[in-house]
């Protein structure tokens, strides 16, 4: 008798837990903090869009932090800095806002 296989199941994703591809970054988050460089981009930037989940300044901040972790295109964001809580914990951050809604601002 043979074992019949599942073909319809799905893989979880495994969630990360207290690891990130980017740690080098996330070290020197307490001196970008310190330096209140991303401070300055909420004081400075005003765009006329209202905010449901991350003001428009987070959105350039999240494009920033892309940037920063290698992302040559906005839509590499969702696989590169939105699956790295730590990273995202290490600024502050819960999440990060889907790759569309940062297109759109």
């Amino acid at each position: 008798m043979t074992k019949k296989r599942s073909r319809g199941r799905k893989r979880r994703k495994r969630k990360q837990t207290g690891q990130s591809a980017h740690a080098s970054l996330a070290g020197f988050t307490p001196l970008i903090l310190s330096k209140r460089i991303f401070e300055a981009i909420h004081q400075q930037v005003s765009i006329g869009q209202k905010q449901l989940s991350y003001r428009p300044s987070d959105k350039l901040i999240f494009v920033v932090l892309g940037l920063l972790v290698g992302c040559e295109h906005i839509d590499e964001i969702n696989h590169r800095l939105r699956p790295d809580n730590v990273l995202l914990s290490a600024f502050g951050y819960d999440s990060c806002a889907d790759q569309s809604v940062i297109q759109d601002t």
